[in-house]
């Protein structure tokens, strides 16, 4: 699993670093991003794994983002990461692609814990 390829999604910087930080431990290959059109342009340049995705971006929205994700690169597993409730309910209800949801704030465990789930399937 130390090879599979892993992107943060996220305006906060210090958000998008404690991750990086943290996921280096166990990945190669983490790649950190501040806005959905950023993302979009590094997930054409390479085939993602995992993508952990908030969807209060600037410009271009999270579920722009995932949706437009999901019609170039079907394989790459996506996790919503919100604090808004709607949001959440939005995920969860199934009106979108994304693998799972976390709700901001979480812990690293829970993380890892829907990493491994994401990436064992």
């Amino acid at each position: 699993m130390r090879d599979k390829m892993i992107m943060i999604v996220d305006d906060a910087y210090l958000y998008r670093e404690v991750l990086k930080l943290h996921l280096l431990k166990s990945f190669r290959h983490v790649t950190v991003v501040p806005s959905g059109e950023k993302a979009l342009e590094m997930s054409r340049q390479a085939a993602y794994d995992l993508v952990i995705l908030d969807i209060h971006l600037p410009g271009l929205s999270g579920w722009a983002v995932l949706d437009k994700m999901k019609l170039y690169a079907p394989g790459t597993k996506v996790i919503i990461a919100t604090s808004d409730e709607r949001e959440r309910e939005k995920c969860r209800a199934g009106n979108r692609e994304a693998f799972d949801v976390l709700e901001k704030p979480f812990s690293l465990e829970q993380l890892d814990d829907l990493i491994s789930r994401a990436l064992s399937l």
